[in-house]
């Protein structure tokens, strides 16, 4: 049989507060976890099964890193996190970072008028600073990279030569659907691509 499920974050520190829809956890196929980059506030969370807490669908609270079905809510504080349950030891963790990425532009969202397109950690390489995000449609224009949906901290172009510069040059695109991918893995000198 095939089944299909869902596992997402609830509770007071998520967006959605307790009613859900809850943050939705990507099945991480390299490492066999679920794993989702979220940004929560003081709180309460819990992990359930297709938005729901009726069974046969299973929530999971916690203390200390351990998994345990029904358990006590786990308490957050506010943040940006790389959340990621495993199901093969029952375990979670919540690692705290400082950006999560995004695309901004007015070939994309009118500079900030909706939330940025957010991207995703590369998870086939889990300890580099990689950040992808695939299909994207764009509009002829201009656009940059920001982090936190906020203009502290951005980057363009000034070269054209695909290396990121902090507060640098828009960038320029004509109308169709791309991917992207961000490398921080040298902070120096971080780059981008685009295809």
């Amino acid at each position: 049989t095939v089944e299909l499920y869902t596992f997402g974050i609830v509770g007071g520190a998520t967006p959605n507060e307790w009613n859900g829809p809850d943050l939705k956890l990507e099945y991480d196929r390299f490492s066999d976890v679920f794993r989702a980059i979220v940004t929560l506030k003081d709180g309460e969370i819990k992990f359930r099964e297709n938005n729901s807490w009726d069974a046969p669908s299973r929530n999971f609270g916690g203390t200390d890193g351990v998994l345990v079905e029904g358990g006590d809510n786990i308490v957050v504080s506010a943040g940006h996190y790389i959340v990621t349950i495993n199901f093969n030891d029952y375990t979670y963790t919540l690692e705290q970072i400082d950006s999560i990425w995004g695309l901004v532009g007015g070939a994309y969202n009118e500079w900030g008028a909706t939330p940025d397109a957010q991207f995703n950690r590369d998870w086939s390489r889990p300890f580099d600073d990689i950040w992808i995000l695939n299909d994207v449609t764009l509009i002829d224009g201009e656009y940059k990279f920001r982090a936190n949906n906020d203009w502290d901290v951005n980057y363009g172009d000034d070269g054209g030569d695909g290396i990121l510069d902090a507060g640098g040059a828009n960038l320029v695109t004509t109308a169709g659907t791309y991917s992207f991918v961000l490398d921080f893995t040298d902070p120096t000198k971080p780059t981008y691509t685009k295809k």
